[in-house]
């Protein structure tokens, strides 16, 4: 049954009113008498109306019925009639009307309120309104739909739970002050729909609705649906600003153009590129700046006068002419397309096995030369085999436990691997080094192989070590100890026959500690020396005595030469020490035995120049007294006498300093023009009486006794100057020249000359060519032979018979 309201504080116009509702459309009508009994029958009961005295009415509290309203006065007139409009009521009866007047102004009030709850349930919007005290007290269908609650809950503020919390506290805000200040108010808010898919953006709008006094009775809400309208403007802005960051930010050059080609706008890039500021390239254009052009390539001008060469790519814009041109910089490209042909030229044409496999073992390249070191034709059939089918099948499991756990960890693996000729299952050892490769994202993205045969090394070592067995084999077979040191001079190998000489423990020898070994007056001199020759490199060679096992000293001669390495830098030293403990004894009888004999020749040539001096001087007071008596043959005789003791007692002398030319002959640095004329000036008289002209050329410094090496050049001047033709000045040139270490000398004359055949003898002691006519002892080329083969040198002659002669002398160079 249709349920009326009625409230009046008169208690006879409620039995009226209540009496005609029920006569006349069959309503039950409930009766109160103030208007907070009857809010509280509203908020119970389904009412179809709401009859309310105008005493009793309040316009702020007519909203909460929820119901039509008819309000009851006195006053017929329009005023009365739009009061009770402006309240919020439906209708207006006046008291004391007809019965069917007011069952009339209740259908219509009822008519009405449902018009427009039906309007507000048609709505799309969401629709609600609330008291001034901040409880909702309507709510439209679209509301209950989208929010999934009921009036009642959200009377008990549940739909706050709806809204996102970063907008929650924002909406609790601006409502709170809106109901504070009276004003409207609008904003955007993401709430989640019943169906719980998301939040939605909803735009909501609030008013007050005032009173017939202008008072605000209630607030209306509204909320529209704008989350795909908000979305949209959210990508667009979002869009936008992309587009402006990605035209501003973009690492290529971008200029969008009018239909005549010419600069709008450019960006940052392109300007960097080209060098030039935004305003100096606006209303330009690529035309004026293009240098060569090919299809999609450019090479434009820079500002500085260079080039820049660079990508095109052209896109429309909005249709209106405009087009937008990005500039990609492609000089480094081109420069790396020339690096990148070199880099696979390169890499064709190495020697060593190049391979590039991704993670998985798949391979994607061989180059040339690894193809024919495992016996493939080519990279077609080089990529259908994995990384694992190249490999030696005995050494997988060092690829599997190893190679690749180091690539993984971005490491380089380095070390020796065999792999497996595929045409001949041959081993063959490799020196492999393999590493990750990584895209330009620093992505691994495989890893490479690079690998060198060392087939020819392994060959060379496998000879080096039977070299070194062999070696060894030979050290402990030689007479001679032999010793090696690192480059520092301290000992690190002594040969067993040093072992067992000395008799002292190898590790006690090491280092510095076979100097312990040494005579004790040789030890310091041998130490000194050995340390100079590490300091400098220089040579060593050295002779010292050595204690034997049974404590017995022997003369040992050590050498020792340096090993260097591919830089020339000290890597080892190695050395011999030969025992000439022997040869010290022969030398040293030998140097007392030539010792006796100067002595003897001395003695000798004193004991026998004594009666040659005691004939000649009595051959010559013989002459004196009574050489006026003597016939011409008997003055022939005495003069025979004198010249045989004369040229008797030059031999002798010859003799002496031929003997004494045994003794050490004391080399150093000598002057060999200053011998020349030393020689000069001890023959002045000679060269005076032959008229002879001596020339002599530049001559380097040599190593000899500089006295030996003046009487060398004395007897070959003074044998070119006696050998002269006659009636011809002798003319003698004295020449050097320095080959490899070695200076050779030449004495050249004018003179005599002699046959070839005795280019030898000549050089025998006593060996004359002339006979008398000629003065001398014949031992002055003998002279000259010995003193230059006891410098290390050699002598020798050349001559022709009327066309004079040379001889030559070889001394090495200072």
């Amino acid at each position: 049954m249709t349920q009326v309201l009625v409230c009046s504080n008169s208690e006879q116009r409620r039995r009226e009113w209540r009496l005609a509702l029920e006569a006349h459309a069959c309503w039950r009508a409930v009766e109160t008498a103030s208007l907070n009994e009857a809010l509280a029958v509203a908020r119970q009961l389904p009412l179809h109306c709401a009859v309310l005295d105008q005493a009793v009415l309040d316009a702020a509290r007519l909203p909460e019925f929820g119901c039509a309203v008819v309000v009851c006065g006195p006053d017929g007139g329009e005023t009365a009639w739009k009061a009770a409009l402006d309240a919020g009521a439906q209708d207006y009866y006046v008291n004391g009307g007809d019965a069917r007047g007011l069952v009339s102004a209740v259908e219509k009030a009822a008519y009405r309120h449902e018009q427009h709850c039906a309007l507000g349930d048609a709505a799309p919007h969401l629709i609600w309104t609330w008291r001034t005290d901040g409880t909702v007290d309507c709510v439209n269908r679209r509301w209950r739909e989208f929010t999934g609650m009921s009036l009642e809950q959200a009377q008990q503020g549940q739909h706050w739970k709806l809204l996102r919390r970063a907008d929650r506290h924002a909406a609790q805000t601006a409502y709170a002050a809106a109901l504070e200040s009276g004003q409207p108010f609008e904003m955007q808010c993401r709430i989640r729909p019943k169906e719980g898919r998301g939040w939605r953006w909803l735009q909501v709008q609030c008013v007050p609705v005032t009173d017939g006094a202008g008072r605000i009775a209630r607030w209306l809400g509204t909320a529209t649906d704008v989350d795909s309208l908000k979305r949209s403007e959210l990508a667009m802005r979002a869009s936008a600003g992309r587009f402006r960051r990605l035209f501003d930010e973009n690492p290529l050059g971008i200029a969008l153009e009018d239909e005549n080609g010419c600069f709008l706008s450019v960006n940052a890039a392109l300007c960097r590129m080209l060098g030039y500021q935004v305003e100096e390239l606006l209303g330009r254009s690529f035309r004026g700046l293009t240098r060569h052009e090919s299809p999609g390539i450019r090479a434009l001008v820079r500002r500085d006068g260079t080039l820049v060469w660079t990508r095109i790519h052209e896109e429309e814009g909005n249709g209106q002419g405009q087009r937008f041109t990005l500039v990609e910089d492609i000089t480094a490209h081109k420069a790396g397309e020339e690096e990148r042909r070199l880099l696979v030229t390169v890499l064709e044409n190495t020697p060593d096995f190049v391979g590039l496999a991704r993670m998985d073992g798949s391979v994607f390249y061989v180059n040339r030369a690894g193809c024919r070191l495992v016996g493939l034709a080519g990279p077609e059939e080089a990529v259908r085999l994995s990384i694992e089918e190249y490999g030696y099948p005995d050494d997988l499991r060092l690829y599997r436990e190893e190679i690749m756990p180091a690539v993984k960890r971005g490491e380089v693996w380095q070390g020796e691997i065999r792999f497996r000729h595929q045409a001949t299952g041959e081993p063959i050892p490799m020196e492999m080094r393999a590493f990750a490769i990584f895209d330009e994202r620093g992505r691994r993205i495989g890893f490479a192989n690079v690998s060198r045969d060392i087939r020819e090394r392994k060959a060379i070592e496998s000879a080096l070590q039977a070299s070194e067995r062999q070696h060894r084999m030979l050290i402990q077979t030689l007479p001679q100890m032999v010793w090696m040191t690192r480059s520092d001079g301290a000992c690190d190998y002594l040969s067993p026959q040093w072992l067992e000489y000395t008799g002292v423990p190898e590790a006690a020898q090491w280092g510095n500690g076979w100097a312990q070994t040494l005579h004790p007056e040789d030890r310091e001199r041998t130490v000194q020396s050995w340390t100079e020759s590490v300091a400098t490199g220089a040579r060593y060679d050295i002779e010292y005595r050595l204690r034997r096992h049974d404590g017995v000293y022997r003369w040992f001669k050590a050498r020792a030469v340096r090993l260097t390495d591919e830089h020339g830098r000290v890597a080892r030293w190695i050395g011999v020490c030969t025992d000439i403990h022997d040869q010290k004894s022969v030398e040293n009888a030998l140097r007392r035995s030539n010792a006796e004999l100067e002595q003897f020749a001395y003695v000798a040539s004193h004991d026998l120049q004594e009666p040659l001096r005691n004939a000649t001087i009595y051959a010559q007071l013989l002459e004196r007294r009574c050489g006026a008596s003597l016939d011409a043959e008997a003055r022939e005789y005495l003069d025979n006498v004198v010249r045989s003791s004369q040229r008797m007692r030059q031999l002798v002398d010859d003799l002496l300093t031929y003997s004494r030319l045994s003794a050490d002959c004391g080399s150093s640095v000598a002057d060999p023009r200053a011998a020349v004329e030393v020689a000069i000036e001890n023959l002045q008289e000679l060269v005076r009486e032959t008229g002879a002209a001596i020339q002599c050329g530049p001559m380097p410094a040599v190593q000899a006794n500089q006295s030996q090496l003046a009487a060398v050049f004395q007897n070959l001047l003074s044998n070119s100057l006696k050998y002269a033709r006659p009636g011809t000045p002798p003319v003698v040139r004295v020449e050097a020249a320095a080959t490899e270490g070695v200076c050779t000398f030449s004495v050249r004359d004018n003179g005599q000359g002699f046959e070839p055949r005795y280019a030898e003898k000549i050089f025998g002691i006593f060996k004359r060519l002339h006979g008398a006519s000629v003065p001398g002892t014949g031992i002055g080329l003998a002279i000259v032979k010995n003193i230059v083969e006891r410098h290390g040198g050699t002598a020798w002659a050349e001559g022709e018979p009327g066309a004079g002669a040379t001889i030559y002398f070889t001394l090495p160079v200072a």
